[in-house]
C-alpha cells in the first residue's frame, strides 16, 4: 500500500486534510471479503450491516490501521484508490430503485466504512436505504442536494439540522466519475488557523439556527427551523463542525458577519478531488465540511454514479429512533 506518511499522536499538523492510499494490492482480498456480504442492504439492513461488520475484522491489518489512524487523527477525508468497480451496467436515471446496492463497489465501500462505524440509514432519506444512489436527476438539476448537478453545492455537514443522530462519517464510492465534477473538503482545523481569534469566539457560540435539509423535508420531517448551536465546538485542538451554507443562520450581525468569514475561507482554502472509478472517500462529518462543483450530465447512461453509505461510531445514541436490531433511524430520530 503506498501513501504518505502517516501522522503520528503528536504529529497532528502532518496528517493533510485528504489523505490518500493506493490500496490495489489490496484490492483482490477486498473483494473476496465483501462477498461475505449477502443480504440485500434494502430488504434486508439488519443482515447487511451485521455481515458488513464482521467482515470488516478480517481486512489486512494494514487497512485496518489506516482506518483507524483516520478516525482517531484524520484531518476530514480519506481517500482510497485502486478498488475494482467490475462490470456495471448503465448510470440509473433515478435514485430510488437504483441496482446500486448490487454491486461490488457498494459492498466493499460497506465492508471498508464498517471498521470504524456502524452503517445507519435515515427513513426520510432514499427511503432509509442504507446504500444511497448518487446521481444526477434532471428535475433536481438546481436544488441544494447530491442529485443536483447545474449548480455548486454548496458547504455543509451533512444533516446539518440533525442535532441527535447524525451521522459520524460518510463514504462515497465512485463507480463512473466525471472529470468535471470535484469534490470539496474544508477542515475545521484549516478553518479555524485562517479565522481571526475573534471571530473563532463567535463562531463557538451557541446562537446560529438551520432549517431542515431538503431531502429530509421531502421525506417527511417539518420543515422547521433548529437552534441555537454553535459552528465550531469541543477542542481548539480538535475542533467539531456544525455548518450549512445555505440552511445556517443568526440574529446577530457580528455573528453573521463570522458567518460569511466561513464562506469566504471556504472559496479560497477548500481542496479539492475528482473521483475516479474504483475510488472510495470517506469523509469525518465532524471534522469537515464538503461539497461539489457543478457539472453537466449527458443524460446518456454515462453519467457519474456514486454510492453513498453512512454510520455512527456509537450506535446507542440512536436506540430511541430505531426498531429492534434495526440500523434505520426513523423520523423523529432526525
Amino acid at each position: 500500500m503506498s501513501a504518505q506518511s502517516l501522522p503520528g499522536p503528536d504529529e497532528r499538523v502532518c496528517w493533510p486534510t485528504v489523505q490518500t492510499a493506493n490500496i490495489d494490492e489490496y484490492a483482490q482480498v477486498i473483494g473476496m471479503l465483501a462477498e461475505n456480504i449477502a443480504a440485500d442492504s434494502l430488504s434486508d439492513p439488519q443482515d447487511f450491516s451485521r455481515q458488513a461488520r464482521l467482515a470488516a475484522a478480517l481486512l489486512p491489518a494494514p487497512i485496518r490501521e489506516l482506518l483507524l489512524d483516520f478516525l482517531v487523527e484524520g484531518d476530514g477525508g480519506l481517500l482510497l484508490q485502486g478498488l475494482d468497480v467490475g462490470e456495471i451496467g448503465e448510470t440509473p436515471a433515478a435514485a430510488v430503485g437504483a441496482p446500486t446496492r448490487h454491486t461490488g463497489m457498494a459492498r466493499q465501500s460497506a465492508l471498508l466504512l464498517s471498521s470504524i462505524v456502524h452503517l445507519v440509514g435515515y427513513r426520510p432519506e432514499c427511503r432509509g436505504e442504507l446504500v444511497q444512489t448518487l446521481v444526477p436527476i434532471r428535475r433536481h438539476q438546481r436544488r441544494q442536494m447530491s442529485t443536483g448537478s447545474a449548480v455548486n453545492l454548496e458547504s455543509h455537514t451533512e444533516q446539518c439540522h440533525n442535532l441527535r443522530t447524525r451521522p459520524d462519517f460518510i463514504a462515497l464510492g465512485c463507480l463512473r466519475g466525471d472529470p468535471t465534477a470535484a469534490t470539496y473538503l474544508l477542515s475545521a482545523r484549516q478553518l479555524q488557523d485562517l479565522l481571526p481569534v475573534r471571530t473563532v469566539a463567535l463562531l463557538r457560540d451557541p446562537v446560529f439556527y438551520t432549517r431542515v435539509d431538503g431531502s429530509f423535508v421531502d421525506g417527511g420531517v417539518p420543515d422547521e427551523v433548529r437552534g441555537p448551536i454553535p459552528v465550531l465546538s469541543g477542542s481548539w485542538e480538535d475542533p467539531v463542525i456544525t455548518y450549512d451554507e445555505d440552511l445556517m443562520s443568526t440574529d446577530s450581525t457580528e455573528h453573521a458577519a463570522a458567518l460569511a468569514a466561513v464562506k469566504s475561507v471556504w472559496q479560497v482554502h477548500h481542496s479539492e478531488i475528482v473521483l475516479r472509478p474504483g475510488d472510495l472517500f470517506i469523509l469525518d462529518n465532524s471534522r469537515a465540511i464538503h461539497g461539489r462543483s457543478s457539472f453537466a450530465p449527458r443524460w446518456d447512461g454515462n453519467d457519474r454514479w456514486l454510492c453513498r453509505l453512512q454510520g455512527l461510531c456509537n450506535l446507542a445514541v440512536s436506540r430511541f429512533a430505531r426498531g429492534d436490531r434495526s440500523p434505520i433511524i426513523e423520523i423523529e430520530g432526525c
